[in-house]
């Protein structure tokens, strides 16, 4: 797996989020509803992205609850369905899942339970667990298709772990 840590400025994304569960099988039917809804809300306020789109996904807890929150970086025109969240400026260990939007379970399994104990890096705890970037390599349900997955890490770690950070300007 690829992988960088790099430190990315403070940016701002609007979009939607829905309730989620502790069970993966259920949060996956859940989340891919929710993200077809997302771009329906997309096409029909002419929200198109083209060239260099991107949107985001993220997960958080609040009030006890688990959420999961799809987005694009913030626009001019907001749908009344959406609310802008920002993302703050923050160290992350960035992971590259490569294959199909059903193992990527299987790449956040890996990050958490074997890459981040094996490398000493230490998860900061911000407000999500982890967001994931999709771009122009993102393929719905292709073998082919890359998602990046930002892990917020303590930037001590981090230094220990690779010494010089890189600074993200393009998220």
């Amino acid at each position: 797996m690829k992988y960088r840590i790099e430190e990315v400025r403070e940016f701002t994304v609007c979009g939607m989020g829905v309730e989620i569960t502790n069970w993966q099988n259920q949060n996956n039917k859940i989340c891919r509803k929710l993200w077809i809804e997302f771009n329906k809300i997309l096409k029909r306020n002419q929200l198109h992205q083209q060239g260099h789109w991107r949107k985001y996904a993220f997960t958080y807890k609040e009030n006890d609850k688990l959420y999961y929150f799809c987005s694009i970086p913030e626009q001019y025109k907001i749908p009344k369905e959406f609310e802008v969240k920002s993302i703050s400026r923050q160290c992350y260990l960035i992971y590259e899942h490569e294959g199909e939007m059903a193992t990527i379970k299987d790449t956040i399994y890996e990050i958490y339970k074997e890459f981040l104990p094996k490398h000493n890096l230490i998860i900061d705890k911000v407000l999500f667990f982890h967001f994931e970037r999709y771009d122009k390599r993102f393929y719905w349900d292709s073998p082919l298709s890359i998602i990046d997955i930002y892990v917020p890490v303590t930037k001590q770690s981090a230094l220990e772990e690779v010494g010089e950070l890189e600074y993200g300007n393009d998220i």
